[in-house]
């Protein structure tokens, strides 16, 4: 007898949402050298552990979490300058990919 397994690939990415207070920092619109600024945010559909970068990749955020809400805290570094813009991104086991940008508009880095 001839058993067929017929085998679904997952092609479902996991989802990415902001927390309802998605970003943290000093109540100034600036930030300076030394300054944490942090993002909250749900991962769904995924057990994994999302990558946090900043300033256009150059830096990387970090979080404690281990499980969705994550926050991700990063500390101003010398040189930093612009807007605090995050990207966000997680891979599932089956490989699939799922990314989001988000940008802090109350605090701009370095001036």
């Amino acid at each position: 007898m001839l058993l067929l397994l017929l085998l679904k690939a997952d092609s479902t990415p996991p989802e990415l949402a902001l927390g309802s207070v998605p970003f943290g920092g000093p109540s100034s619109s600036y930030v300076r050298a030394g300054d944490v600024v942090s993002l909250r945010l749900i991962v769904s559909g995924s057990d994994c552990q999302p990558t946090v970068k900043l300033f256009n990749g150059a830096r990387a955020a970090a979080t404690l979490s281990q499980a969705s809400p994550f926050v991700f805290s990063y500390q101003i570094q010398e040189g930093d300058t612009g807007s605090i813009a995050y990207e966000v991104s997680v891979q599932d086991a089956a490989g699939n990919v799922a990314r989001l940008s988000a940008t802090d508009s109350l605090r701009t880095a370095g001036i």
